[in-house]
């Protein structure tokens, strides 16, 4: 049978262990709290680039000297990169996963146009014969 004194330790041991789960519930829940508005910022940026291209596709089709559409279709990819320096290879793996993706579409061989967003991306997609 235990002691007093081992029975208070053990006591002891449960409101600490209790105090310590309490506030890695906290945590957690503040942390949920952080990714919810991170989702909700995430959604509102999208809508925006969303809206972004939808006014640069309309004004673009309303420009003259649009080559006419082809008979047979075609595939039109839209590239997102940097301006800056000091992404690592980030502009050239956007630019090479972009041209396995364009490759592998059924459409590929109708032709393809490229609209790269960032200096560096376009760069990398030139260097690359595009």
């Amino acid at each position: 049978m235990e002691t007093l004194q081992q029975l208070n330790r053990r006591i002891s041991s449960y409101q600490d262990l209790q105090s310590i789960v309490s506030t890695m519930k906290a945590l957690a829940a503040v942390s949920i709290r952080q990714y919810e508005r991170a989702t909700q910022s995430l959604a509102v940026y999208y809508r925006t680039i969303e809206f972004g291209l939808h006014v640069l596709l309309r004004d673009t089709a309303l420009q003259e000297g649009l080559p006419p559409k082809s008979a047979g279709g075609g595939l039109g990819a839209i590239v997102f990169g940097s301006d800056q320096g000091l992404c690592g290879r980030f502009n050239e793996d956007i630019a090479a996963f972009a041209l396995q993706r364009i490759e592998a579409s059924p459409a590929h061989g109708y032709g393809h146009r490229i609209l790269a967003i960032g200096n560096r991306t376009a760069s990398s997609l030139e260097y690359m014969g595009q």
